[in-house]
């Protein structure tokens, strides 16, 4: 038995996730083993949501690399299995604000609230995250990367602010994991 037989016996047998790698630019596929043979693979694929999207059958020659085991697989075994809180959204309470402050008030509204992350569009960049402070001119924000990992803590200008996203789907997933990390740390 090869080792690819041996860990696609093993993810089909347990449905463990692996990670799929292709050589053609950044085509990559997570998901477990249904079937394999001396030639391909075909696995059950899911999404960086954890919905399940499909069946994919890949040939070994396309295959550049298979991760078995990393935060990411794990962060997605994660999402699979919690997948409703990720589907529950939370309606914003917020009413549209169409004064001139409307991002200080928005932000002013969410400091320091550590259940919700807002997306944040700034000079054409976007970040994820916590408002930690705001003030008539800036606001301090603490960026949730994909994996729910803190990636910094920064200030910005409410000026450069062009939208605000309250509890969208990305900002659940994240905050899923931010939360799950917390817990095991």
């Amino acid at each position: 038995m090869d080792l690819y037989d041996k860990i696609f016996t093993e993810s089909k047998k347990s449905k463990k996730l692996l990670y799929f790698k292709k050589y053609t630019g950044e085509t990559s596929f997570c998901g477990y083993v249904l079937s394999f043979n001396s030639n391909t693979v075909q696995i059950q694929h899911f999404t960086r949501n954890g919905k399940s999207d499909g069946v994919i059958t890949l040939r070994y020659s396309d295959v550049n690399y298979i991760t078995v085991d990393n935060d990411y697989l794990k962060s997605i075994q994660y999402i699979i299995d919690n997948n409703a809180l990720i589907d529950s959204e939370q309606s914003s309470t917020l009413p549209l604000d169409s004064s001139s402050n409307w991002v200080f008030n928005t932000l002013n509204e969410y400091k320091k609230d550590k259940s919700t992350l807002l997306g944040i569009e700034a000079n054409g960049d976007w970040y994820v995250g916590f408002v930690n402070d705001v003030d008539d001119i800036f606001f301090s924000f603490t960026e949730i990367d994909r994996n729910g990992f803190v990636l910094d803590t920064s200030i910005y200008k409410l000026e450069d602010v062009s939208s605000i996203h309250i509890n969208e789907l990305e900002s659940r997933r994240r905050l899923l994991l931010y939360n799950w990390h917390k817990s095991i740390n």
